[in-house]
């Protein structure tokens, strides 16, 4: 589970190294610190414990019942409207933030489209070209300049779809 909180990014897992337990792994050392700060009772006994070798370099391992216990108060303690810019309040550099919002806000558009594609353009005809740039799939023709939906620009270039 990846977690993105004003203290920090987390990636909860099973422990690899203690049975039944919860391991809270983290890229920094300091997202980890921020997230003891910000849990002092329910993190109080807890050690970071650095791995070099592995993925994540950071972690702290807990019981699932702690882990529930942080996340309850984590979601407790939701006091902004727009979590991005709560982040670069609270000092974190927001950067990978909007590289995962942009991800995600792409998955949207791609879905949105993907049903104004079969809604709207399937029936009518089958997709001709595909863009450079996000190699989606659409529809054109001699008349107009070729447009891709997810990109919201018109092409210059285009590759055709192979039969």
């Amino acid at each position: 589970m990846w977690i993105f909180t004003k203290q920090g990014f987390y990636s909860a897992t099973m422990s690899t190294v203690k049975l039944g337990h919860i391991q809270v792994r983290a890229r920094t050392r300091e997202h980890l610190e921020r997230l003891m700060e910000a849990l002092p009772k329910e993190l109080n006994r807890s050690k970071i414990v650095e791995t070099p070798a592995a993925d994540y370099r950071w972690r702290i391992v807990m019981t699932p019942a702690k882990w529930t216990l942080c996340m309850m108060k984590l979601a407790e303690d939701i006091d902004y409207s727009n979590f991005k810019n709560a982040c670069a309040h609270a000092g974190l550099n927001t950067a990978p933030h909007h590289d995962v919002w942009r991800t995600m806000r792409h998955l949207q558009i791609v879905e949105e489209n993907d049903k104004l594609w079969n809604d709207l353009y399937l029936p009518m005809a089958e997709p001709e070209a595909e863009c450079p740039d996000c190699r989606m799939f659409y529809c054109t023709d001699d008349d107009h300049p070729p447009y891709c939906p997810i990109c919201g620009e018109y092409k210059s270039t285009q590759t055709k779809r192979k039969s």
